[in-house]
């Protein structure tokens, strides 16, 4: 039986519908709290961009599943970096990074940060207030806290852990 590009499409459009629950769940996996309602649009995203670059997956370069997974994991990473506020001067890992996608998130996320800095020490807390939040040098940091200049990463080292350990429970 000759396959003609017609049937070729609806094959590709089967086996797409067949992975639905495939795309959600590589999605889901990348996804924080934060995303929760945006899975159904990011599968959607997913399904779309893999119609129209159907061209571009070859069934001797590698499984339907393995571009399908790529294709999701892209997506979700794009949708992340087009709305996302990111943690980076905290140094949190990509799993506990917080996407504000709307008031109520920034809200929570604000919360979430008082909740911890309010558990950490006043020393260390002053600490991440000043160096991260505030940009004061390491310089003007340790003047301003009277802390020995060459202790002041190892001290600010250890409050940024037990930050991101409050923050990722």
């Amino acid at each position: 039986m000759k396959i003609d590009a017609r049937n070729k499409d609806v094959a590709f459009e089967v086996n797409l519908i067949a992975h639905r629950n495939f795309i959600k769940s590589v999605i889901r996996t990348y996804c924080n709290r934060a995303c929760t309602d945006w899975i159904e649009d990011l599968v959607q995203d997913v399904c779309i961009k893999a119609l129209m670059n159907r061209s571009s997956f070859d069934v001797n370069k590698g499984r339907f599943s393995t571009w399908l997974y790529t294709l999701a994991k892209n997506t979700k990473l794009d949708f992340q970096a087009k709305s996302a506020v990111r943690l980076t001067t905290l140094g949190l890992p990509e799993s506990t990074t917080q996407t504000v996608m709307n008031d109520f998130d920034q809200l929570d996320l604000k919360e979430n940060i008082a909740r911890a800095l309010a558990k950490l020490g006043a020393v260390e807390s002053e600490l991440i207030l000043n160096r991260d939040y505030m940009g004061y040098s390491g310089r003007e940091v340790a003047k301003k806290m009277a802390i020995p200049e060459n202790q002041l990463p190892v001290y600010l080292h250890r409050a940024r852990l037990k930050m991101r350990k409050l923050l990722s429970t």
